[in-house]
């Protein structure tokens, strides 16, 4: 459990349980179907990294509910072995998330996407789900009482700006790492077929 500090370090944060300041909602099912009716982007666990740009379609013969649509500034993390976080910035067609994912759906008059997706990346948050969920299993699944009973500090909504910027920043320089290293196994790769591979 998070402490809460009101004042001797200048940080004047008020402690929240996360249910206090946000929705937590449930992914949709795919019922593997090749047609139908309904058409959605499906974001799934992989597919949370800055680096990957293209979503799967899946196709339903019901909708899924309004609320699991995803949204701009929707959070999005994993229900398993959590360790990642993507903020939905740009919802182009119908998107839903599979249910190995939640969307954290957040009052933004109380707390910013950016400084959320940041304060879950954090060691002491992380810890608070691993706990909740058993640190013993191999594999730590979350509910969504679980989420809501995680405690975060809310602090003033422009120190939240502030390092919701720092955690953008950060994302953006490990998606450039990825795609340099990628670039240069590539590299790499035809050196080594030029040079000593198969001809």
């Amino acid at each position: 459990m998070m402490c809460s500090s009101t004042g001797g370090d200048g940080v004047g944060a008020i402690i929240k349980r996360l249910g206090e300041v946000a929705e937590i909602v449930p992914g949709a099912g795919d019922d593997r179907r090749r047609e139908g009716k309904y058409q959605y982007f499906y974001y799934q666990p992989n597919n949370l990294s800055d680096a990957c740009s293209v979503l799967p379609t899946i196709f339903r013969n019901e909708p899924v509910s309004e609320k699991q649509l995803v949204r701009n500034g929707d959070i999005i993390i994993k229900r398993l072995n959590h360790d990642r976080t993507h903020v939905v910035t740009k919802v182009e067609k119908p998107s839903t998330i599979s249910q190995n994912l939640f969307i954290v759906r957040i009052d933004e008059t109380k707390c910013l996407p950016e400084y959320l997706a940041f304060l879950f990346e954090q060691q002491e948050v992380i810890l608070q789900t691993s706990q909740m969920s058993g640190s013993a299993a191999p594999i730590r699944a979350l509910s969504v009482k679980m989420l809501a009973d995680i405690s975060i500090p809310i602090i003033a909504l422009e120190k939240q700006q502030a390092l919701g910027s720092v955690w953008r920043l950060a994302k953006r320089r490990q998606s450039l790492l990825r795609e340099l290293e990628a670039e240069n196994n590539r590299l790499m790769t035809a050196v080594y077929n030029n040079t000593l591979g198969t001809r």
